[in-house]
């Protein structure tokens, strides 16, 4: 089916188990992609008009001609939009109904997934709201928001929850252990993988030391009592918290693993061998 933009450009529109999707290829007049998805037929013709303003065709425009940041978020009263920069320059704009899950999810897309600084912008017109909506990321000491640049990201001169622990490990028993397991929440349910350091010998005086995924599994409890019941059952294993959705979903390079380098830098920092390879996630 089709569906007309208010710039007047043709769209498609899908319905697959009761979700509709309208898809804009704006090439006529931008480098920008739009792609609206919602389970009501009404709150899907507001985002389409929504994603036909000035002010958000602005928001576009500006990301399809900066350098610096790569990725947008914005902020609405009802409506969260997500806009992010390819290589080849082309923008891509996500736009959903606003829930409080994904304001957190999208967030770490940022900075867990992509690991950059993005600007994040409030459309809500209320300082008090966008704040609120902001605020489980920047209660972290880590992370900071510049109001005036509305630009977040990580804090170069602190470090993550993981690494405090993996530093705080380190310190206090000159010992990382070769299994650990990492816990965040997803809708209130635990997400746990279980990594393990595997070496092997390359020659007498050289290793291969790899963080591997085990098991990843999803419980349906809060992530406290998985975490305590992790320590009753893996004692020897190093249990750790990561607040950030990305950050320790898979092993791979392109979904947020910086878990597992930082848990390769820190054994091998442990065990002190003089020549070691780690296989970079960077």
């Amino acid at each position: 089916m089709k569906i007309l933009h208010p710039l007047g450009i043709e769209g498609e529109l899908s319905i697959t188990n009761s979700e509709y999707a309208a898809r804009f290829d704006l090439s006529p007049v931008s480098l920008g992609h739009i792609l609206i998805m919602s389970e009501n037929n009404e709150s899907l013709y507001h985002m389409v008009s929504l994603s036909g303003t000035n002010e958000f065709l602005g928001e576009m425009e500006s990301l399809i001609k900066t350098q610096f940041p790569l990725m947008s978020l914005l902020v609405y009263e009802d409506t969260l939009a997500l806009g992010t920069k390819s290589k080849t320059g082309r923008v891509m704009f996500g736009l959903r109904e606003y829930t409080d899950w994904l304001m957190v999810e999208w967030m770490d897309q940022g900075l867990s997934k992509f690991r950059v600084p993005f600007k994040l912008v409030d459309k809500t017109g209320n300082p008090e709201l966008f704040s609120s909506r902001i605020q489980p990321r920047t209660e972290l000491d880590w992370i900071h928001y510049n109001e005036r640049l509305q630009i977040i990201g990580k804090r170069k001169d602190v470090p993550c929850s993981a690494e405090r622990a993996l530093a705080f490990q380190l310190e206090q028993t000159g010992f990382i252990p070769n299994e650990l397991y990492t816990v965040f929440d997803y809708m209130g349910k635990a997400v746990v993988l279980n990594m393990y350091i595997d070496r092997k010998p390359q020659s007498e005086t050289k290793e291969i030391i790899q963080c591997k995924l085990r098991e990843k599994k999803i419980i349906e409890r809060p992530i406290y009592t998985v975490s305590e019941q992790l320590r009753t059952d893996h004692p020897k294993a190093l249990i750790l918290h990561e607040p950030l959705t990305f950050c320790n979903t898979s092993l791979d390079k392109n979904a947020g693993a910086c878990l597992p380098n930082l848990y390769e830098e820190y054994y091998a920092a442990s065990i002190a061998t003089p020549d070691i390879d780690m296989p970079s996630l960077n």
